[in-house]
């Protein structure tokens, strides 16, 4: 299989993106037609993964802030800061569920 220049470079971006070799994202993506690669497939459920732990951690932090609050404490200082984890958590989902919306199932 011959591509030009051009070509290579999203198919060598595609498997870097993944961690893989150009010859096995070449391989999977060959076999797999229509359905996601294995490789695919591990990517977005690390990302999943690892938005599910961070959601856990902001919700303790969501819980502690409250638990102060309803305690008559003042708003802590850290609030900010938990807010911008938020965003950014959302944003990771955003991203994601653009990816795979894009790609058919594909993630990024």
């Amino acid at each position: 299989m011959k591509l030009d220049e051009a070509g290579f470079a999203v198919v060598a971006g595609r498997a870097a993106a993944l961690g893989v070799s150009v010859p096995r994202f070449l391989a999977e993506a060959a076999l797999a037609g229509e359905v996601p690669t294995v490789t695919e497939r591990h990517a977005v459920y690390g990302e999943l993964v690892a938005v599910r732990r961070l959601l856990a951690v902001l919700g303790n932090d969501v819980n502690r802030i409250a638990r102060d609050l309803n305690a008559g404490g003042q708003c802590p200082g850290g609030l900010d800061a938990v807010l911008a984890k938020v965003r950014a958590t959302a944003e990771r989902v955003d991203v994601l569920a653009e990816g795979l919306a894009r790609s058919g199932g594909r993630g990024r």
